[in-house]
């Protein structure tokens, strides 16, 4: 996730078409507007997960948060699966703005469905005079994942090819939904317990 501020940025500026709309409105996207896509579809998107959510309640077939997580990380992992493509069929040429725009879409969606719900998760789970604290351990990974490892996962970007690093990215996205989906079902009697 972390590499939008980073690989995807340099990406956007080098391997990305970002003329608007080629031959015809041929404005190009400013680089720092991609950093934007994210809060924007954030603000688009959540009402309408939130209306699923409570539609899929109702009916009883709401995902447990642990699954929302596990698709979190399968919508990251599609997302980079997504600009893999773009790029291996981009070649040495420039890639259509549009399939950042498609990335971006996918895995600010993963995002909506993980993060928060962590957050909830671990406040649910936590004992209540602990639930701050858990909180602030729930960004324990981010910072290590976000602060160390995605700055040395980019090292790698200039020594392997395109579509190499981002299917790199997208397999520690799956292994990660993989871990998730392994734990889930032990982990259950515990998180039903919390919502009780």
């Amino acid at each position: 996730y972390e590499q939008q501020g980073n690989i995807i940025a340099l990406f956007a500026d080098a391997n990305t078409d970002r003329r608007l709309i080629p031959g015809l409105i041929d404005w190009e996207i400013p680089v720092t507007w991609f950093q934007a896509f994210n809060p924007f579809i954030i603000f688009a998107f959540t009402p309408f997960l939130l209306a699923l959510w409570t539609r899929q309640a109702r009916a009883l077939r709401e995902p447990n948060s642990m699954n929302k997580i596990l698709y979190g990380c399968l919508m990251l992992t599609l997302s980079y699966v997504v600009i893999a493509y773009a790029s291996w069929q981009g070649g040495a040429g420039k890639i259509s703005w549009l399939w950042l725009l498609l990335y971006f879409v996918i895995i600010t969606t993963g995002e909506i469905y993980s993060s928060p719900i962590s957050q909830s998760l671990y406040s649910k789970v936590a004992p209540l005079r602990m639930a701050s604290l858990m909180i602030a351990v729930n960004f324990l990974p981010n910072f290590i994942g976000g602060g160390f490892i995605q700055g040395w996962l980019g090292t790698f970007w200039e020594d392997m090819s395109h579509p190499a690093f981002f299917l790199m990215i997208a397999g520690i996205g799956l292994v990660s939904a993989l871990m998730i989906w392994v734990m889930e079902k032990p982990l259950r009697p515990y998180l039903q317990k919390s919502h009780d």
